[in-house]
């Protein structure tokens, strides 16, 4: 991949791999493992999220309003959470919010 081993960009990366690793909460995905390929280019290993977009969710289901507040609450629950470590997640939108596993146990048919 072309520009992920510069130096600069391994910089970045490494202190990203870092910062993720400073997340312990339930609605924040884990990092498990990190290092570099034999050619230099690093990785990072995280927890595998199997969930639906929030907005995608929330009308699936067709969330009413105190569903969807409980959603936001737990959301901020994970924002308040980065922000203490002090980490501004730069790129925060719903379909960077992923929900899992039903709130009901089927979506509503439209």
């Amino acid at each position: 991949m072309t520009g992920m081993d510069t130096r600069g960009v391994i910089v970045r990366f490494e202190a990203e791999r870092q910062t993720l690793a400073l997340m312990d909460h339930a609605h924040i995905a884990s990092v498990f493992d990190a290092g570099t390929t034999s050619d230099g280019r690093p990785y990072f290993v995280m927890e595998y999220v199997a969930g639906t977009p929030l907005t995608d969710y929330c009308n699936t289901y067709h969330l009413d309003t105190r569903e969807r507040l409980q959603l936001f609450i737990d959301v901020c629950g994970a924002i308040q959470h980065a922000h203490q470590k002090g980490i501004l997640h730069r790129d925060l939108k719903p379909s960077n919010v992923l929900v899992v596993g039903p709130q009901r146990a089927t979506p509503v048919e439209t």
